[in-house]
């Protein structure tokens, strides 16, 4: 029997396990594919994600952007700019491979099971089904993305919602001469992005509302009008899990983590940092459960507060900017406003530390 059994292999999955194996526990990951896998996501990680990883993942970073043009149909364009790095492309498919040979050189085991069939709790183990075999394990951490299949085992996970993006590459000659680019259309609850990597650009459309938009065509015209190219490769729709800060993730032996749990933010969609965070999180919460009189479930509540919070304040910031962009958008292009905001962004500070600096005289 292992100590923990983790469904889904990306950035949540490998969070935990890492810290999991560190404290000593037997770990078992399940994916239903073999890596390196293709994997929808734009590859963008925010300082603040990358101070979590444990492990340095340069071999993996394809472009530091320290600079972010902020685009509108109702407002001049304006730069965010700081020394620091602001935002690390990688691509998905290669970081969680490096991740995933992270936490096998640490020990853990791996196995490619397409198909999870039921999931049985029992008072002292979790027993997994996939068909042709069964894993047992003492919990189970639920970290198969915004589709879950284990989240139907964890009650109440009913308020979450499903916002959509889709995404493309553009193969051109020298990427690095395109900026970093959020484009922000009138009248739509969302964001169109240009993300340079190494060999390509990735393109995409992000929504809150609004599928009708998420359209091979519209994509292909931006790329045209950004790029100067409308040669998509890779085009693919993916749903954003969020509202996870109504919900309690967790039961007896069963914690979600990442996108299961609702953990991506509501206003830009994104969800690396929490995916990493809420999985160091669940792996905490069962290494102290271990020498605590409270149960894992109730350790991982306490733990995901800080996460909670600063998801309750980016769905008040969506609904507020998307509401009103035009005036965000012109409080955000001040110098005075968005430069306290850069710097604390590129330091790695969350969205509640840095609507402190902000408000300070």
């Amino acid at each position: 029997m292992f100590d923990v059994a983790i469904i889904g292999a990306g950035p949540s999955g490998n969070a935990a396990a890492y810290d999991l194996l560190s404290a000593g526990l037997r770990v078992v990951l399940l994916d239903k594919s073999d890596f390196p896998r293709v994997k929808a996501c734009a590859g963008g990680l925010t300082p603040k994600a990358l101070n979590l990883l444990k492990y340095d993942i340069t071999p993996v970073i394809k472009k530091e952007c320290r600079k972010i043009k902020i685009t509108s149909s109702t407002r001049k364009s304006f730069i965010l700019e700081d020394k620091n790095t602001l935002c690390h492309m990688t691509r998905r498919d290669e970081l969680d491979l490096f991740s995933l040979e992270k936490v096998l050189a640490k020990g853990g085991a791996f196995h490619v099971e397409r198909k999870i069939k039921n999931v049985v709790q029992t008072p002292s183990h979790i027993e997994i089904e996939t068909g042709s075999r069964t894993f047992k394990a003492r919990y189970l951490i639920g970290a198969d993305g915004a589709n879950s299949f284990v989240r139907k085992f964890v009650k109440g996970m009913n308020r979450l919602k499903q916002n959509f993006a889709v995404e493309a590459r553009v193969r051109v000659d020298n990427p690095a001469r395109f900026l970093m680019e959020l484009e922000f259309p009138s009248l739509v609850k969302g964001y169109r992005w240009v993300f340079p990597l190494d060999d390509h650009v990735n393109i995409g459309i992000y929504s809150t509302t609004n599928r009708t938009m998420l359209k091979r065509k519209i994509l292909t015209d931006f790329a045209k009008i950004k790029i100067g190219s409308d040669r998509l490769e890779g085009f693919k729709g993916y749903p954003i899990c969020s509202g996870g800060y109504n919900c309690i993730p967790c039961s007896d032996r069963i914690i979600l983590v990442g996108d299961a749990a609702g953990f991506a933010e509501g206003f830009l969609g994104e969800g690396l940092y929490f995916a990493i965070k809420s999985g160091q999180e669940a792996a905490r919460a069962i290494v102290d459960s271990k020498r605590k009189t409270k149960s894992a479930c109730k350790l991982y509540q306490q733990y995901i507060q800080g996460i909670k919070t600063d998801l309750r304040l980016y769905q008040w910031s969506a609904n507020l900017f998307y509401t009103l962009p035009w005036a965000c958008l012109k409080l955000v292009s001040s110098p005075l406003i968005h430069s306290r905001f850069v710097k604390g962004f590129g330091n790695g500070k969350t969205l509640k530390e840095l609507w402190m600096i902000a408000s300070k005289p």
